[in-house]
Order: structure tokens, then C-alpha cells, then sequence
């Protein structure tokens, strides 16, 4: 999508118990209770929900899980899993195919309005110094993964049923707690404003910046990062490291990198998860 959010689809399957039966009366039994167990889920699954309190200020922008499942034997249900981007994931232009939806651009000039940001400019025509600026980007993304996220079902309460699962990267885990009414939208993006207010004023106290580590040893791309006296801020799997610290501490790391490995600077503006960030904790 336009937002970079991860839509996965995965399926959970419940085997049939291995046991053998001994009388055939027994296996019958015990298949048409799962069949009717199946049935009454169906059957609460396709029935509305009333939202909570917090869902009912926001119910136009928030989702939550109501994936239903069931503890039958032979139950296959598929889920939805809405996994929202952290900072680096916006590029110049990137809302611009979205506002042709009237829903999308209606509500992110809702949103634009509760940040007291132009996000429609900033996510259609601003270049990419203006949107790595954090106090930018952050509730850019947030915006951009909510709304992205609500046009997936023709109306967001089609959804519920099928969400079963959300998750976020760094700043996307306020999308994430909005989407499942822990924040309302409101509450959401005023927080991120700060965040990414509080956390541009951190990072233009030192000039910092974060640099993926791509393959290599692990133990030794831990080893060199020590030496630059620069932080592992972020372990994403397989084969990454991301690497936190001052733009001469990555410099260094860049000019004497861990052997094997590939280093890519991301399009952020501060030094994330690290001690850097401290100033901005403590004003949140």
C-alpha cells in the first residue's frame, strides 16, 4: 500500500486429535459437536460487536482484533495481521495515489487538523529532507498507517471479525494502539506530534543517525559496534542490525565496516532507541 503497512494473511489450523475411538458412536458424537461449536462462532462472528466507550469516539479510525476463533477440533480460520512501518518507510509522493479515495482524504484532513500539520503536503509534495524531519515523519506514518489500514473493508466495522493481530515498528506502535482503541485517533496523533517534537529537538542537540548492519556474524558486527561506542538499537531478524549513534560514530563503523556484511544509512534524523533519545523521554 501506499503507506508501506504489511498486510499478512496466515492461517491457524487446530488438528484432529490423534486418539483412535473405540466405538464409532464416540467419533460421531464428537464431530457434530465440533460442527455445531464451528456454527455458533460463525453464527457470533457475523453478528456487530457494540464498541467500547473508546472505540465509540473513534469508531470511524480505529479497528480491533475480533477474530473468531474457535477451540473445536478441524477449525481453519483464516487471519489478518496489520503490521504498521516505523520512520524511513515515507518517500516523497507516497500519500498521492491515495486522495484519489474520498474517504482516505476526507480523513486525513481530519487528521491533519487534530496535528496542526499539512500531512496532505507533506505526504504529496514535500521532498525527502522535509519529510525525515522527525517532528514530520512521525505522525505522517501514524496517519498514513491508520488510514490505509480503515480502507481495506468497505466500512471499518467489516473488519473487525478478521484483525487478529497488529503490530508496529518504533513509532508504529502508536499505530498499532490506536487501531485497537488502547488511543483514540485524536489521542494518537496529538502524542506522535510531541514524540516527534520532543525527539527533534533530542537529536539536534548532536548530530545523529542510524545505519543497518546487512549480514555478517552477529557476534562480531556486536563487536565493532562496542568499539565505535555505537548502540544495536534494533534487531530485525536475520541478517540485521541496525547501528545507533553520532554521525562521526557511524562514519567510523562505515569506513572500517564488520567483514561480509552491507551497510545501508537509513532516512532518519536522530540516533532512535538510545541514550540519545533521553531528553525526549523525559518531557513525554
Amino acid at each position: 500500500s501506499g503507506s508501506r503497512s504489511a498486510v499478512l494473511r496466515t492461517r491457524s489450523r487446530h488438528a484432529f486429535p490423534s486418539a483412535i475411538e473405540d466405538e464409532a458412536g464416540g467419533l460421531q458424537a464428537r464431530s457434530a459437536a465440533g460442527a455445531e461449536r464451528r456454527q455458533s462462532n460463525t453464527a457470533r462472528a457475523a453478528r456487530p460487536e457494540k464498541l467500547s466507550e473508546t472505540d465509540n469516539r473513534t469508531s470511524e479510525y480505529s479497528w480491533r482484533p475480533r477474530t473468531p476463533f474457535s477451540s473445536g477440533p478441524g477449525n481453519s480460520t483464516d487471519v489478518l495481521a496489520i503490521v504498521a512501518p516505523g520512520q524511513g518507510a515515507q518517500t516523497p509522493g507516497f500519500l498521492g495515489p491515495w486522495l484519489d479515495v474520498p474517504t482516505f482524504a476526507d480523513r486525513l484532513n481530519w487528521l491533519s487538523a487534530v496535528s496542526g500539520l499539512d500531512l496532505r503536503h507533506y505526504g504529496t509534495a514535500a521532498d525527502t529532507e522535509t519529510i525525515r524531519d522527525t517532528a514530520i515523519a512521525q505522525p505522517l506514518l501514524v496517519a498514513a498507517g491508520l488510514l490505509a489500514a480503515l480502507e481495506l473493508f468497505p466500512h471499518p466495522a467489516d473488519g473487525y471479525p478478521f484483525v487478529g493481530v497488529v503490530a508496529g515498528h518504533s513509532v508504529g506502535e502508536i499505530t498499532a494502539a490506536a487501531g485497537v482503541g488502547v488511543l483514540s485517533a485524536e489521542q494518537a496523533m496529538v502524542f506522535v506530534r510531541e514524540r516527534g517534537l520532543a525527539m527533534a529537538e533530542a537529536s539536534a542537540a548532536t548530530p545523529t543517525s542510524m545505519t543497518a548492519v546487512i549480514g555478517g556474524d552477529p557476534d562480531n558486527v556486536l563487536a565493532a559496534l562496542e568499539a565505535h561506542g555505537l548502540t544495536a538499537a534494533n534487531n530485525n531478524g536475520s541478517g540485521q542490525i541496525v547501528a545507533a549513534g553520532t554521525t562521526e560514530q557511524l562514519a567510523a563503523l562505515a569506513a572500517d565496516p564488520p567483514r561480509r556484511t552491507r551497510l545501508i544509512p537509513l532516512s532518519v534524523a536522530g540516533a532512535f532507541h538510545t541514550v540519545h533519545m533521553q531528553p525526549a523521554v523525559t518531557r513525554l
